[in-house]
């Protein structure tokens, strides 16, 4: 089971491939997200991925975007993670200080 690393109140700035020519309609479905805000819990998987993460954003009705699993690195009030494929970057106000379990 993965590990709730952080929560916040977020919102997706973008949503990028990794690889430009990746475009197409099995990616494409990611950029709707863009401008979606809610509650973000960002997670550390431990056991199938050890040491990466991901990042499940939620509204109050419960719409949701769960990314895949990569690297994740906070720049200001921004976190970036980068997945196999695709770079999602948040922007976040702190909801909860400590960590998360």
């Amino acid at each position: 089971m993965a590990k709730l690393i952080r929560k916040h109140f977020g919102k997706v700035v973008s949503v990028e491939p990794t690889a430009p020519s990746d475009i197409d309609s099995e990616w494409s479905w990611r950029k709707a997200y863009e401008g979606f805000y809610g509650i973000m819990h960002v997670y550390q998987s431990r056991h199938r991925f050890p040491g990466e993460y991901f990042i499940v954003i939620y509204d109050i009705e419960l719409n949701y975007l769960k990314t895949g699993v990569g690297e994740l690195k906070y720049e200001d009030k921004r976190i970036l993670l980068t997945t196999r494929n695709s770079r999602y970057t948040f922007t976040y106000i702190d909801v909860e200080e400590q960590e998360g379990e």
